[in-house]
């Protein structure tokens, strides 16, 4: 076998082996299930039920695909960098392009196989009519192509990040950013024709156009949305296959470029000091003495989630986009109160509920990769007293997002008391205080799940929380019931995995 192959072939079998494999397969094939038996039951109601169909599986597989490349791809190689095992593979000799192909190709190929093993269940929307097999191929072979980019994007930037954390946010940022930055460089002709040196870069513009072009044609849903419209009888693949497979390949070759500057023996990329240092210019914002009562709430406060100088950037961040929301919406013409309000509301319970995942994914996994739970487990302290010691130190961390939530609930209802009542808004209130016990109980149950799967599994805690959580949510769409019925669940298996983690701190703390 050659030596090239040699680390890839043994990856691949040993994730064509794996139990969690076969429950990812289990899981999208059950989802698509569901999506069948739910447009048979309508087929009468509509003129394309096979359509319908596919479009909702579709959306399921893009999901997954979505989750795999922020949690599956970029941890190939930072986790080898947090374990402290990626020099073991260096000192086997293996050239940079082996050791990409054997921790990130293998993974691709993995997910491309349990892909590919969707495809005979979504041909039954043939069956139901409104859809072609055409359809049904470009669009698995439109999917197929975002999943090679998606890899490729993740597998750079967990070569050039320290840890997993890192390179998961990086690529999250590069999946949520692409749209606008494409309407970013499309727009900067424009603006650039208007400036007093349009002269001088001219000849810029073309590249600026045409970048953005590109970013528009690797979207998936662009490529998508010709492909399931009525009567497509277009190629198989066009530029969006083409140009996510050029610039994965790109990537790739990045990557392998990046591989020794990025983890040789002396890494030019290491993890920034979220804390101040004593002697530094922000040493106010430091840490101080350690508090004796609660010091593990005192070194998660300062240390994991970045202590008063993170704390005061988002209560400055929080406000500012909160006066600047109410600002706008409120002068704008045809804008009210309650219309910003609202916004504001919604937009600071979704930062609340991105802050309350990340802790749950973090909380534990942060002492297993340091090495410190057998440190806890000397206390004279059970490990539960120790875990909602850690609590409170996440809750001091949350103190801005949750006062921001308050107060835009508190202008919500205001807001609607002292309104006419002419156009509702009791109604919309009554909607939006019971969509927000729906979400916050949804991200309370999802911490949770992430905190256990930290505890678990070495990797993706938090992604397949998130996968578990949207898959309870898309089935639960099918059930008159189940916004009713999922908080109410969440609340109660919340009470189940906190006694399970408990159990798990105090078997691993044994075993130390």
């Amino acid at each position: 076998m050659s030596p090239l192959f040699a680390l890839f072939t043994r990856s691949l079998r040993e994730l064509l082996r794996s139990k969690m494999s076969y429950w990812v397969l289990v899981a999208m094939v059950g989802v698509i299930f569901i999506f069948l038996l739910g447009a048979q039951a309508d087929a009468a109601n509509s003129t394309a039920p096979g359509l319908s169909f596919l479009l909702n599986s579709l959306f399921v597989e893009l999901a997954f695909v979505t989750l795999a490349a922020v949690s599956y791809f970029a941890t190939a190689i930072t986790e080898e960098k947090e374990e402290g095992t990626l020099g073991l593979l260096r000192m086997t000799n293996l050239d940079p392009l082996a050791i990409l192909l054997g921790k990130s190709t293998s993974r691709l190929t993995a997910a491309l196989l349990l892909l590919a093993a969707t495809i005979p269940f979504t041909l039954l929307a043939i069956t139901l009519g409104g859809v072609s097999a055409r359809q049904i191929f470009a669009s698995y072979l439109c999917i197929g192509a975002y999943l090679v980019l998606l890899a490729n994007v993740a597998l750079l930037a967990s070569v050039v990040s320290p840890r997993g954390a890192y390179s998961t946010l990086i690529t999250t940022g590069i999946v949520l950013g692409t749209p606008s930055l494409a309407g970013l460089l499309g727009a900067l002709p424009s603006w650039f024709a208007k400036a007093p040196f349009a002269e001088r870069i001219v000849g810029f513009t073309p590249i600026f156009t045409h970048a953005a072009e590109v970013l528009q044609q690797v979207n998936p849903f662009r490529r998508l949305g010709a492909i399931l419209t009525t009567g497509f009888s277009g190629s198989l693949v066009d530029s969006q296959f083409w140009w996510s497979l050029l610039l994965a390949l790109g990537f790739l070759g990045v990557s392998w470029l990046l591989f020794d500057l990025a983890t040789g023996d002396a890494p030019n990329w290491t993890t920034p000091r979220l804390t101040p240092a004593p002697a530094s210019r922000w040493a106010r914002f430091g840490p101080g003495r350690a508090q004796l009562v609660s010091a593990p709430a005192w070194k998660d406060f300062h240390f994991l989630y970045g202590g008063w100088l993170a704390h005061w950037t988002k209560w400055i961040l929080y406000s500012g986009l909160a006066v600047l929301i109410w600002t706008t919406g409120s002068l704008s013409s045809g804008g009210s109160f309650i219309a910003a309000s609202q916004s504001v509301f919604w937009l600071m319970t979704g930062f609340f509920c991105l802050e309350i995942c990340l802790i749950g994914g973090r909380i534990l996994r942060s002492e297993l990769r340091e090495g410190t739970l057998d440190g806890l487990a000397t206390l004279p302290l059970s490990m539960n007293h120790v875990a909602l010691m850690k609590l409170n130190g996440a809750r001091r961390s949350l103190g801005p997002a949750m006062t921001m939530v308050i107060v835009a609930a508190v202008a919500v209802v205001f807001s609607t008391i002292v309104s006419d009542h002419s156009s509702g808004e009791g109604f919309i209130l009554f909607i939006t205080l019971f969509m927000f016990g729906y979400v916050t109980s949804q991200a309370w149950l999802l911490a949770h799940l992430a905190a256990y799967f930290s505890l678990r599994l070495s990797w993706g805690a938090l992604p397949i929380a998130i996968a578990i959580v949207l898959l309870a949510n898309i089935v639960g769409m099918f059930f008159c019931l189940g916004f009713f019925v999922l908080p109410i669940v969440a609340f109660t298996y919340v009470s189940h995995l906190r006694t399970t983690i408990y159990q798990r701190l105090e078997e691993m703390a044994a075993s130390t």
